[in-house]
């Protein structure tokens, strides 16, 4: 496991446990599993998997929203930018789940795929990423 450059508290993962209870169908992939895969979660979260949902939180809190289903930004490139961010792997799962949790608009890909959209803006994601490349820490609030 992973441990993140970003600070995470105990009230951070019991966050992240309150979100997966709220949204129980949200698979480690997402909305689905990948045909043959098996899902982290299925025995409950662990201590690495609540890291990887509180880092998301994180990442997105950054973020600034955008009105719903518009703008909209794929599930599976925010996993690996917020991973760059915050230094450490984050389930696809963890994105779609951590943006459900906080209320941010979130779709479904229209296409075949176990992701989604989730609606924060392009210009805070590159905005908070330049910062970041310049060594500056990373920041919770939108962007």
């Amino acid at each position: 496991m992973q441990t993140p450059r970003i600070p995470i508290t105990s009230a951070d993962l019991d966050w992240a446990m309150q979100a997966h209870k709220q949204f129980p169908k949200v698979t480690s992939y997402g909305f689905s599993l990948p045909r043959n895969y098996s899902d982290a979660w299925a025995d409950g979260l662990d201590p690495g998997h609540l890291q990887e949902i509180a880092a998301a939180r994180a990442f997105l809190r950054a973020l600034a929203p955008t009105a719903p289903h518009r703008n909209l930004h794929g599930s599976y490139s925010l996993k690996h930018l917020a991973e760059s961010w915050a230094g450490c792997y984050i389930r696809e799962g963890a994105v779609i789940l951590a943006a459900l949790a906080l209320g941010l608009a979130v779709k479904p890909y229209d296409h075949p795929g176990h992701g989604g959209y989730v609606g924060v803006t392009r210009s805070s994601v590159k905005k908070l990423l330049a910062t970041a490349m310049n060594g500056e820490p990373p920041q919770d609030g939108a962007a």
